[in-house]
């Protein structure tokens, strides 16, 4: 992330913990071994923190969730919103904070 918080590692908000990581992450069919879910669409008002939850995520899910042949996918309104998102995962990649 940017600013007073650019080089930390991320500590998860509450509601992105409990409504957003857990469920996605947390339902793992026991036979399996599968997720319950494959698709994730969120919506979270301005300055909550979305571009780099998000980055996180993609980071997460393209370089150690042990899945051959990731791929992970964003929309953005415009090339400056989309360079929030770029932009910080390849940042983080350099400092090996993940």
């Amino acid at each position: 992330t940017l600013g007073q918080w650019a080089g930390k590692p991320i500590e998860l908000m509450p509601w992105q913990r409990d409504e957003l990581i857990t469920p996605l992450f947390g339902w793992v069919h026991k036979d399996t071994g599968l997720r319950r879910f494959r698709t994730a669409y969120i919506e979270v008002p301005k300055k909550n923190g979305k571009s780099t939850l998000c980055s996180g995520l993609a980071l997460y899910l393209l370089a150690a969730d042990g899945e051959p042949g990731s791929q992970v996918y964003c929309a953005a309104a415009s090339r400056d919103q989309r360079r929030l998102f770029t932009g910080r995962p390849a940042g983080w990649r350099r400092r090996r904070h993940y």
